[in-house]
This record gives C-alpha cells, sequence and structure tokens, in this order.
C-alpha cells in the first residue's frame, strides 16, 4: 500500500505545485487588471483541477481498498507507520491550505472587481444604487455628472 499511495503522491505533488503556479498567476493577472492572462491562466487551472480530480479518484478508491476512511486521511497515513510517506503528506496538506487561501482570496478579488464594475456602469448610467456619494453637507445623492454622463 504504501508503495502505491507513494507513486499517487508522486503525481499529486508536482500537480499541486503546477496548481498553486496558476492560482499565484490568476492573482496576479487580476491585480494588474490583464484579463487575457487571466483567461489563459484560468483555462490552465481548469485543465489542472480535472487532473485533480482524476487523481482524487484513485486515492479514493486506494484509500477504500485498504478499509479506511477518504476523508480521514491523515490517519490513515499516520496510521501506516511510514514517516517518508507521513512526512509527504503532511506537506501536501499544507500545499492544499495555501491553495484554498489562494482560491479565496482570488474569489475575493473577483468580487471587487465586479462590485467596482457595477459601480462604475451605475455611475455612467445615471442608475440608482451604491453609486450615490456625499456632497459637501455631508448627505448622499447621485452624484451630479452621472447626471449628465447618462445623458450624453
Amino acid at each position: 500500500m504504501s508503495t502505491s499511495l507513494a507513486e499517487l503522491f508522486d503525481r499529486l505533488e508536482p500537480l499541486l505545485a503546477d496548481l498553486e503556479n496558476a492560482m499565484t498567476e490568476i492573482r496576479g493577472a487580476m491585480a494588474e487588471n490583464e484579463p487575457e492572462r487571466v483567461q489563459k491562466e484560468s483555462e490552465r487551472l481548469q485543465a489542472l483541477l480535472a487532473s485533480l480530480d482524476h487523481l482524487e479518484g484513485e486515492r479514493l478508491r486506494m484509500v477504500r481498498a485498504e478499509g479506511g476512511e477518504p476523508a480521514e486521511m491523515t490517519a490513515f497515513v499516520e496510521g501506516l507507520g511510514d514517516t517518508p510517506l507521513q512526512q509527504r503528506w503532511r506537506s501536501i496538506h499544507e500545499r492544499l491550505g495555501r491553495i484554498a487561501e489562494l482560491n479565496s482570496g482570488n474569489a475575493e478579488l473577483a468580487r471587487r472587481g465586479a462590485r467596482t464594475a457595477q459601480n462604475t456602469l451605475r455611475i455612467l448610467t445615471g442608475g440608482p444604487g451604491d453609486g450615490d456619494t456625499y456632497d459637501n453637507h455631508g448627505t448622499t445623492g447621485p452624484a451630479q455628472g452621472r447626471r449628465s454622463i447618462a445623458r450624453a
């Protein structure tokens, strides 16, 4: 079992490195407002996720075949008593955590970008919503410029 799990880790580790790299590239592209690069890296990310799904299926089958619980991978690997394999799993688990953080951060950047675009469109078209601004008396209301832009 240790050998087949080690072989799975051999394929998983570089895939996760590529996945982390793709998510980092997407974050940079979003921050630099480069939609073509975001698109290219997103397509790469989708291919990597498909490969990850395949390896996850193999992992599930492998752990179940040994009577393990797939959701308890750390306990399963620890129970094998193979120290190098345990260290590899810890490293994989840490990388998965970094990938999850990158994914959450990228999602937040995308949400912010969408809100910014929506607010800009509201201002330009004179639409209602959160595009209101403060005047010199501290009250909110539609910006004067917004009305003239919307009419132009």
